[in-house]
């Protein structure tokens, strides 16, 4: 479990880099209604996050996370919705038995409505998760009855060469500027 953790604080290391990265918004400004936390301060609600994990209350830390993730969805904030998820995936392999692969589950679920950068970016990270996953696992893995291709949509049924491929695959994704899996 610590190389899973240790695996989403590098990625919100990699995220970190992403959000010094200055963006141009070209959406109107709106003056709607306040959301849970005030436009733009995400800040308070990460240091929230963080002291909720300093005490031990992941669960707590969780539900903080999933609002911060609903706020940057609704404002179209791609460097949060990506923090957010990451700590989501982080919370999740801390509190369920299978909360990586879940974890795998929801980065893939948001791939589906990314768009670029953040796609880009989503690919490298799957294609980096796909990759730990098999590196943590390859002994299990390798005493599976492989299953034919296509059957299976679960990580945990699928062959050594099926996860290799699919990381590989997110790589690739990840500098083309096409979209693939």
């Amino acid at each position: 479990m610590s190389h899973r953790v240790y695996f989403f604080s590098s990625l919100l290391l990699l995220l970190f880099v992403i959000n010094c990265h200055p963006k141009t918004s070209h959406q109107p400004i709106s003056t709607m209604a306040q959301p849970l936390l005030p436009a733009g301060d995400y800040d308070s609600a990460w240091k929230t996050v963080d002291s909720l994990e300093q005490q031990g209350l992941y669960k707590s830390a969780l539900e903080t996370v999933e609002t911060i993730y609903a706020l940057a969805k609704k404002d179209k904030n791609g460097a949060q919705t990506i923090k957010a998820l990451l700590f989501r995936g982080k919370y999740t392999t801390m509190l369920e038995e299978d909360g990586f692969v879940k974890a795998v589950g929801q980065f893939e679920l948001e791939l589906k409505t990314a768009s670029q950068p953040e796609k880009s970016i989503l690919h490298s990270m799957l294609g980096e998760l796909y990759a730990t996953y098999l590196d943590n696992q390859r002994y299990q893995i390798q005493n599976r009855t492989p299953i034919p291709d296509g059957e299976g949509g679960d990580i945990q049924t699928w062959s050594i060469e099926q996860i290799e491929r699919q990381a590989q695959a997110h790589y690739a994704a990840s500098i083309m500027p096409r979209t693939c899996c």
